[in-house]
């Protein structure tokens, strides 16, 4: 979410005709069946499963008219144990769950191998904290060439979460560790316009480290504020490569009427990100590549919203990017200038 001052080599790429009319049909076809199997035995939940899926692919300037079966098997085990906390008001139940999760399968016909595990427990009245660690891949997919080899994703998250009547906070530390990392490289033409993006296999291990904390309270009566700040460290070969922002926000603040029925929600909510590299994206052939110039703006976008209720009929309206302020979150994509969203939904049957 940066400036669109930014200068793009080939801007005009991404604003042709082309654009908004052609589009790569990934699959023309698709066929499969999926059944799982889930069952507790006493304090014990059990999970089995599989799908297989035929995929039938037109040909493309990027792949080759194929077909393609994707399938897998996967379980999960999860174990719940139950302990009382004394109250002085009363006794209230609390439990400790440990599950574990596996799956195999071969997409675009490369094995895939999938395991991981997670500790939730409550550490008091009020607080919880996880634990989930997780070793995974990733397979090519045809757009981006079936001869790279698949992505190895090492994952690890902890989360503390405090809940009381009138707020509630929350903090996760993250860690994630990728070995052939699938890259993108864009190919020009002579008129220095993307024709093609080259995808690879990056010859290094990318780290990413991320931490964010999450705060939700009433300031006064009726009135209520939400904040969210991370943080991200995006390394390549230990070197910062500066693909993430190093630091996002956002926060929202509302004025809430309740009668009987109905509701009524008034609030303003800001985005901030600060300046990151990004990838870019190739709409025609559906994959991301590297780009090499970073902005040195900071991105913000400011908005305000109305969201009724009445009698089940929900009505919102949305005034967006108040400072008509040209942001992206990928780059050459900027969003939409100062905007007004209208909607209305309600449910057929209650």
């Amino acid at each position: 979410m940066t400036n669109t001052n930014r200068v793009f080599k080939n801007t005009d790429f991404h604003w042709s005709e082309s654009d908004s009319s052609e589009r790569l049909a990934f699959s023309n076809l698709t066929l499969g069946i999926n059944t799982s199997y889930d069952r507790y035995l006493g304090d014990l939940g059990v999970t089995v499963g599989g799908d297989a899926s035929y995929y039938f692919l037109d040909e493309t300037p990027y792949i080759d008219d194929q077909t393609l079966l994707n399938s897998n098997i996967y379980s999960r085990l999860e174990y719940n144990i139950y302990h009382k906390q004394e109250a002085k008001e009363n006794a209230t139940t609390q439990k400790t769950s440990f599950s574990v999760g596996a799956r195999y399968g071969k997409y675009y016909d490369k094995p895939i191998t999938n395991f991981g595990g997670k500790i939730k427990s409550a550490i008091g009245k009020n607080t919880f904290i996880s634990i989930d660690a997780s070793i995974s891949e990733r397979a090519p997919s045809p757009n981006e060439g079936l001869d790279l080899l698949s992505e190895k994703h090492l994952l690890g998250i902890l989360q503390l979460k405090h809940i009381q009547k009138n707020s509630s906070y929350g903090f996760e530390l993250f860690y994630r560790s990728i070995d052939n990392s699938i890259m993108g490289e864009a190919l020009y033409n002579d008129d220095d316009i993307i024709y093609r993006v080259k995808s690879y296999n990056l010859n290094a291990t990318r780290d990413i480290f991320g931490a964010s904390t999450q705060v939700s309270f009433d300031i006064a009566d009726k009135f209520y504020t939400d904040l969210k700040i991370g943080f991200f460290y995006s390394l390549t070969a230990d070197t910062l490569d500066e693909i993430l922002p190093m630091l996002t926000g956002k926060i929202k603040a509302y004025y809430l009427i309740k009668k009987v029925r109905s509701d009524l929600k008034l609030g303003v909510s800001a985005n901030l990100l600060t300046p990151f590299m990004g990838q870019g994206y190739s709409p025609l052939q559906c994959v991301n590549y590297n780009v090499n110039q970073k902005n040195d703006e900071i991105g913000i976008a400011l908005n305000a919203f109305a969201a009724a209720r009445f009698s089940g009929v929900y009505v919102r309206i949305d005034f967006q990017n108040l400072l008509d302020y040209g942001y992206y979150y990928v780059p050459y994509y900027p969003q939409l200038g100062r905007n007004l969203r209208f909607s209305v939904s309600f449910p057929f049957n209650k």
